[in-house]
C-alpha cells in the first residue's frame, strides 16, 4: 500500500484543517509521527471528547501520549510496523475509551518514509451497543430455550425453521432436528387442512390471539394446543415466516369440560329436586285422598273401589319414581352409619346374584384384611349395587363376569388436578369391572343425567346410574366410571372413612300431653292442608291450619294453651319450617315440632349451622292415611 505522502508546505495548513475537519465530524482523531515516533502533527474531536488539546501532544513520543510502558504494546508495534511500509491495524484502549487504529506510512516525494501516519475511531459507544445487543440476545435465547411452552418459527410451505425444547419434548421427538423435518399440515395437526385453513385466515391479520387447534404427537396421540403469535413479512408485505407460541392446554380443556359437566349435573339435581318436590306434593294429595273416598266406599261396590285402588297403587308408583329421582338430587333420607363395607357389599353381592343371569359369572375378591368402616347407608348401597349390576348385566347379553373388588385409597390434590373432583382424603374404594361391550365416550359422558338410556323405549327409565350418582354425593362419597367399546365397564364408588360424628344441639321439646290433641298444621299447598285437615278430624283430632311460617306464629299467639303439635313443611315461602321452628322455640314453645317435606331429607335438617334438634320427628311426602297418623300419634305420644 503506498503511504501518504507528506504535502508541500503551502498546502500543508489547508491539507491539516480540512482533515481536522472531516475526522471532527466521524468522531475520530488523526496524528502523524516522525520516524523516532515523536508526534508531529494532531487533530480530531476524539481527543477532546478525553480532554486533551492537540497542540500540546505535539512533539512528545506517541509511547507517552498514549501512556504505554510496553514496547510490545498493540499501538507500538503498528507504529514501528508502518516505518517499514506495512499498514497495520489494531485496538487499544486510552483515557477510559476504545479506539479502532489504522497507522500507515508517512513519506516523502521521493517515496522514502520519513514518518506514519495514524487515525483512531472511537468506537467506545458502538462496542457498549453491541454489549448490550448481545446480552440482550442471549437473555431472549435464554427465555426461548427455557420456556415451558412451545416456541417456533415455521415457513409458509409448512416446516420449521427454528423450535425450543418446550416443543420438541411437547411433541414427543428427539431433538429439534427430528422436528424441522416434519411437514407441519400431515404430521403434525389432526385435520391436515386445518393449517392452510389458518394461514388463509389470519394472512392479513397483525396477530393471531389464543386459537385451540388439535396437534398429534410422535406416538400419535391427541393434544389440545393453543396458538398464539405473529405473521412476519417481507418488503412487499407478504408472509415471510410465521412467529408463534403453542400452549399445551389438553388437561385445561380436559378439567373445563368435567368443570361444565359437574355444573349441569349439579343444575340438573336442582331441578330434579324442584320438580320432585312438587311430584311429592301433588302425590300427597292424591294418595290421601283415594285412601279417604275408599274408605267412605260401600263394601258392595266393588268395582268404584278396585278402581280408587288403581289410583292408589298408581300414585305408590309415583312415589317410587320420585325416590329415585330424589336420589339422583341427593335428597333421599338416609341413615348413615359406620359400616364395615367389606362384610356389607359381598352379603348384598351374594343376594343380588339373582340379577345376573346363569350365563354371567361373579366374582368377590378377597377384601385387604385392614379395612376401616365407613360411613353410608346400607340401604343405599343395596340400590347402588342394584343399579350397577343390572347395568352390568345388560352391558353382557352373551354372558361374561362382573368382579367385585374393595381397596383402600387415597385421594390427594394431584388427583383432583387431574381428574377435576375429589375431597382429598382416604377412602374405601368397592369396585365393580364387568366384560361387557362397554361405553364409547359420547354415552360415557351422559351415563349419569336422569333419563338418559341406550335401552329400547319401555326396557329401561334411565334412572340408575342417576341415582347411583346422586346417592354417591349424598354420602359425601364419589363414583368414577370408566368405559371403552368391547373393553367392558368399571364403576368405582369412593366412600369416606368413618368419623366421629358430632351431634347437633336444639332446644328440648316438651312431650305432650295425652290430652292435647290439638294440631297446627302449616302448610302452603291447599290441597294437602286440606286433606291433612279430613284425615287428622276423622280420626278425633282437632286442627289448626295456616298457610306459611308467619301465619303460624299469628296462630300460636292466640291458641299456644291449646296446641299440642305443630306439624309444619319445610319449604315454603315467606317462613318456612326452619325458621319457623327457631322462631317458635325463641319465643318460648317447648311443644313438639314435626315436619314434612317432598324436597328436603333429615340430614339437610340437622346439617344447618344452629341445626334442629335431632329428635324433632321427619316425615317424608308423599305420605299416606295410614303414616300421616301414626307419625302423628308418635309426635304427641298418644296410643294407635
Amino acid at each position: 500500500m503506498a503511504g501518504a505522502e507528506l504535502p508541500s508546505a503551502p498546502r500543508s495548513a489547508a491539507y491539516l484543517a480540512a482533515l481536522a475537519q472531516l475526522i471532527d465530524q466521524i468522531h475520530a482523531c488523526a496524528w502523524s509521527t516522525d520516524t523516532n515516533l515523536v508526534v508531529t502533527s494532531a487533530a480530531g474531536g476524539a481527543l477532546e471528547a478525553v480532554g486533551v488539546v492537540p497542540g500540546n501532544v505535539v512533539g512528545r513520543p506517541i509511547a507517552e501520549v498514549l501512556s504505554i510502558g510496553e514496547a510490545d504494546a498493540p499501538p507500538l508495534v503498528a507504529h514501528r510496523r508502518a516505518l517499514t511500509g506495512d499498514s497495520p491495524s489494531c485496538s487499544f484502549k486510552w483515557r477510559g475509551r476504545s479506539y479502532e487504529t489504522r497507522v500507515t506510512p508517512l513519506r516523502a516525494a521521493d517515496g522514502s518514509i520519513i514518518g506514519s501516519v495514524g487515525l483512531a475511531l472511537d468506537v467506545t459507544e458502538h462496542q457498549r451497543t453491541q454489549r448490550a445487543l448481545r446480552a440482550s440476545e442471549g437473555h431472549f435465547r435464554a427465555i426461548v430455550e427455557e420456556s415451558p411452552v412451545g416456541i417456533f418459527r415455521s415457513s409458509p410451505s409448512g416446516s420449521f425453521l427454528e423450535v425450543n425444547p418446550a416443543l420438541v419434548a411437547m411433541l414427543g421427538y428427539g431433538s429439534a432436528e427430528e422436528l424441522k423435518g416434519l411437514d407441519i399440515a400431515a404430521d403434525v395437526y389432526v385435520d391436515r387442512m386445518l393449517r392452510d385453513r389458518l394461514m388463509a385466515r389470519y394472512a392479513n391479520a397483525e396477530r393471531v390471539t389464543g386459537v385451540d387447534v388439535e396437534w398429534r404427537r410422535k406416538d400419535g396421540s391427541a393434544i389440545t394446543v393453543r396458538l398464539s403469535g405473529r405473521p412476519i413479512r417481507d418488503a412487499e408485505g407478504g408472509v415471510e415466516c410465521w412467529e408463534m407460541v403453542a400452549e399445551d392446554v389438553t388437561e385445561l380443556r380436559q378439567l373445563e369440560h368435567r368443570l361444565r359437566q359437574a355444573e349441569k349435573m349439579e343444575a340438573v339435581g336442582r331441578i330434579t329436586g324442584g320438580v320432585a318436590h312438587d311430584f311429592n306434593n301433588l302425590l300427597t294429595a292424591v294418595l290421601a285422598n283415594a285412601e279417604l273416598i275408599e274408605s267412605a266406599l260401600p263394601e258392595t261396590l266393588t268395582d268404584v273401589r278396585a278402581d280408587v285402588r288403581e289410583i292408589t297403587e298408581a300414585a305408590r308408583r309415583g312415589r317410587d319414581l320420585v325416590k329415585k329421582l330424589l336420589g339422583y338430587s341427593r335428597r333421599e333420607r338416609l341413615q348413615m352409619l359406620p359400616t364395615n363395607l367389606g362384610q356389607v357389599a359381598a352379603a348384598q353381592a351374594e343376594a343380588l346374584r339373582g340379577v345376573l343371569p346363569q350365563a354371567v359369572g361373579l366374582e368377590l375378591a378377597p377384601p385387604p384384611t385392614d379395612l376401616p368402616p365407613v360411613l353410608l347407608d346400607p340401604a343405599a348401597l343395596q340400590h347402588l349395587l342394584v343399579s350397577v349390576f343390572t347395568n352390568a348385566r345388560d352391558a353382557m347379553p352373551r354372558g361374561g363376569t362382573v368382579r367385585l373388588a374393595l381397596e383402600r385409597v387415597t385421594l390427594d390434590e394431584a388427583y383432583r388436578a387431574l381428574h377435576g373432583w375429589g375431597t382429598p382424603g382416604d377412602y374405601v374404594a368397592l369396585v365393580v369391572q364387568d366384560t361387557g361391550v362397554g361405553m364409547d365416550e359420547q354415552t360415557r359422558a351422559r351415563a349419569f343425567e336422569p333419563f338418559f338410556t341406550t335401552k329400547p323405549p319401555g326396557a329401561g327409565s334411565g334412572l340408575g346410574l342417576a341415582q347411583v350418582y346422586g346417592l354417591m354425593k349424598q354420602m359425601n362419597g364419589f363414583v368414577r366410571l370408566e368405559s371403552q367399546p368391547g373393553r367392558g365397564t368399571r364403576v368405582t364408588l369412593f366412600f369416606p372413612l368413618a368419623a366421629r360424628r358430632v351431634s347437633v344441639r336444639g332446644a328440648p321439646a316438651r312431650a305432650a300431653s295425652p290430652s292435647a290433641r290439638t294440631i297446627l298444621v302449616v302448610e302452603d299447598e291447599e290441597p294437602i292442608r286440606r286433606v291433612a285437615e279430613r284425615v287428622l278430624r276423622r280420626y278425633g283430632f282437632d286442627v289448626l291450619l295456616a298457610s306459611d311460617g308467619e301465619e303460624a306464629l299469628q296462630v300460636w299467639g292466640r291458641r299456644r294453651d291449646d296446641i299440642g303439635l305443630v306439624l309444619t313443611d319445610v319449604v315454603m315461602p315467606r317462613m318456612g319450617g326452619r325458621e319457623l321452628y327457631e322462631a317458635l322455640r325463641g319465643q318460648g314453645a317447648r311443644m313438639p315440632v314435626a315436619f314434612t317435606s317432598g324436597h328436603v331429607t333429615r340430614g339437610e335438617l340437622e346439617g344447618e349451622a344452629g341445626g334442629l334438634d335431632p329428635s324433632a320427628p321427619f316425615l317424608a311426602k308423599p305420605w299416606t292415611v295410614e303414616e300421616l297418623l301414626a307419625f302423628v300419634r308418635e309426635a304427641l305420644g298418644v296410643p294407635a
